[in-house]
């Protein structure tokens, strides 16, 4: 009968040990850590005869199955975000390795030679394009010099008629509230001088600087600063290619 029970015994300390390692140790009276012996069952002779542990097994208390749930929880919502996290910079890396290979693998370009005619035509579009939508304010020494020129010289010629005409037909175009008002418009020699009237000052600086990124607007805008209420004066120089 003793050899029988043995079976029983060990199935019955193994659920104890299972029990205590899932669940933790359950909140009691520190206890002796092996029981002083080993529980004996009896196995049942018949379904009506049956006999149950000397001592029953300690279950977690329904608290401490819930605080470890929780435990639980947070641990598995702390690793979907480290992850999330490691996928990402995985990613980025991935990405930028992808990028220096197809940098590394790329040929080094060779020098470029070019005529001399091709250089002067790239620099004078790099200078232009750089003082587009800017107005350069002159001197007062400056302004003296271009108003003699001006004063002295009255001739007109191809480029300057052709360039009056594309300044005034944008301004007209470009403000159909008649807000701004030219009251010169003049274009000798290597020089142009514009003087508007205006009433509403941000609008014509916007509009101003919408036409000098017109493609037929090559030149620099040098500006006049004036003494007068809603007086605006700019001398443009004329452009290269006319």
């Amino acid at each position: 009968m003793l050899i029988k029970t043995i079976p029983y015994a060990m199935a019955a300390t193994a659920g104890f040990i299972v029990a205590y390692v899932i669940f933790g140790q359950p909140k009691t009276e520190p206890q002796n850590p092996l029981p002083e012996r080993i529980p004996t069952i009896t196995k049942p002779e018949t379904a009506s005869d049956s006999t149950a542990f000397d001592r029953p097994i300690q279950v977690p208390s329904p608290s401490n199955l819930e605080q470890s749930q929780s435990e639980l929880e947070q641990l598995r919502r702390l690793v979907d975000t480290q992850a999330s996290k490691i996928n990402s910079l995985e990613a980025a890396l991935e990405q930028y390795a992808t990028k220096e290979s197809a940098e590394s693998d790329s040929p080094p370009k060779g020098l470029e030679t070019i005529s001399m005619d091709d250089f002067e035509n790239r620099m004078k579009g790099s200078f232009r394009n750089r003082f587009k939508g800017v107005a350069i304010e002159l001197k007062p020494e400056q302004i003296k010099e271009f108003n003699r020129m001006f004063d002295a010289n009255s001739q007109k010629s191809e480029w300057g008629v052709e360039y009056e005409n594309r300044i005034t037909n944008f301004i007209a175009n470009s403000d159909p509230n008649g807000l701004h008002f030219i009251e010169e418009v003049n274009c000798i020699n290597h020089m142009c001088r514009l003087k508007v009237q205006s009433s509403e000052a941000a609008d014509w600086q916007n509009l101003y600087s919408n036409m000098t990124n017109e493609n037929w607007f090559n030149s620099m805008t040098l500006v006049e600063k004036s003494d007068i209420p809603g007086m605006h004066i700019y001398y443009i120089p004329k452009p290269q290619e006319m």
